[in-house]
């Protein structure tokens, strides 16, 4: 059975027996109480092949087992012959009221305030129905399934590209109780931006945290599909693997010299990105200014790749070349520390410094620990100076201290 399958009947049994709830979790037992005309009858069920009723056992107070003395043999051919549990419940559910109508309950005294002697078994019920609140209003088509002890949610919801955008949520332990109360759960896995959880996670209820979900995925898509065909027009060399998630690229403006951090407020995607150019300060420093006089020609209805050609007065960007013809060092990939050999350093940063003329690029971190280990370096105005690790000519970077 697929998990979706699994997820609807669970939710169907939460729907239709809401005071019956699991205890463990792979919902192989559930305790609780089953409500019928009036009387609360205390059961619990050993569910060995859940969600089949097969080999199913049960145990229940003395009154709803008197209750079924007669139709033991009924109950078992259910069992045997593998209906879903909640099946079973519904056809256990409708032989009580039956036997009931036919006046065969007629000692019973047994209420719901049996229920309140367990406070364990009440707190679980309690969780339960704010749940089942909870998902009843969302309805089964956008869930994909729930946890194992339902305090994790699984959602899921299509673009208009037909994509499919997942939002797992985890209700907090402290605070199980009430869905309604804010922050009573976090999103512990999503595509989207940060800072667009942090909105989600401010919702009161699932309901609307979902809304909000749906919300930010049309009003990010546009940049989402600009963003997919910039990664392939351009030269990126950092995330390597772009989620949707990340809202920037580190990409080469004049390789392997120049360097650009681009940035998305995922709030105003429609925005130009914040750009920080990176690399040997009388190669960037042109492009800072050619920026800055044409930063306003940006056109939302442009492509990314246009409006960076417009801002920046190129006629094009580079794309990274074929391996067979790349003129990358053989030992230092294009985007690496020169001392390091990685793209990112330990505290997720890039390298940001260079040689002005064999154009390697370092980490701060690792050009700074270098030639503060050489003798004849010298610090001066809070940076420190020497030779460049490769070919030795001058090179600065700031102390991290300064």
């Amino acid at each position: 059975m697929s998990t979706a399958s699994t997820s609807e009947i669970q939710l169907d049994i939460l729907s239709r027996f809401p005071l019956l709830v699991p205890r463990n979790a792979n919902f192989s037992y559930y305790e609780g109480f089953l409500e019928v005309k009036g009387f609360s009858f205390h059961i619990s069920f050993h569910v060995p092949n859940y969600p089949s009723s097969k080999e199913l056992s049960f145990n229940c107070d003395w009154d709803l087992s008197e209750l079924l003395q007669k139709h033991k043999n009924t109950v078992v051919r259910w069992s045997s012959s593998g209906l879903f549990f909640n099946k079973f419940l519904d056809k256990l559910h409708s032989m009580i009221i039956d036997c009931l109508d036919r006046g065969e309950g007629s000692h019973l005294t047994l209420g719901r305030e049996t229920i309140s002697n367990d406070g364990q078994l009440l707190d679980h019920l309690n969780h339960y129905t704010s749940i089942l609140t909870e998902l009843n209003e969302l309805g089964t088509d956008n869930l994909v399934s729930i946890g194992s002890d339902f305090r994790t949610v699984s959602l899921s919801t299509y673009d208009c590209n037909g994509e499919v955008h997942l939002l797992n949520i985890k209700f907090n332990n402290d605070q199980t109780h009430d869905t309604t109360v804010g922050n009573s759960f976090e999103v512990v896995d999503t595509d989207m931006p940060e800072a667009v959880i942090k909105i989600i996670q401010k919702e009161n209820s699932i309901s609307r945290a979902f809304r909000v979900f749906c919300d930010q995925i049309k009003i990010l898509n546009r940049i989402w599909s600009s963003l997919s065909l910039f990664d392939q027009q351009c030269w990126v060399i950092d995330p390597t693997h772009p989620r949707k998630a990340d809202m920037y690229r580190r990409i080469f403006i004049s390789p392997p010299s120049v360097m650009a951090q681009l940035s998305w407020d995922p709030m105003k995607p429609g925005e130009p990105p914040d750009i920080k150019f990176q690399g040997a300060d009388a190669e960037i420093d042109k492009f800072r200014c050619i920026h800055e006089e044409h930063l306003g020609e940006w056109d939302e209805e442009c492509s990314i790749l246009e409006n960076l050609c417009s801002v920046l007065q190129l006629p094009s960007l580079p794309q990274p070349p074929p391996p067979e013809t790349s003129k990358v060092s053989q030992t230092v990939e294009t985007g690496e520390c020169s001392i390091c050999y990685t793209v990112q350093d330990e505290e997720g940063k890039l390298p940001v410094e260079s040689c002005g003329k064999c154009l390697s690029n370092f980490h701060a971190a690792c050009l700074y620990e270098w030639l503060e280990g050489l003798p004849d370096s010298r610090l001066v105005h809070g940076h420190v100076s020497g030779p460049c690790p490769n070919c030795e000519s001058a090179i600065k970077c700031p102390c991290p201290h300064a």
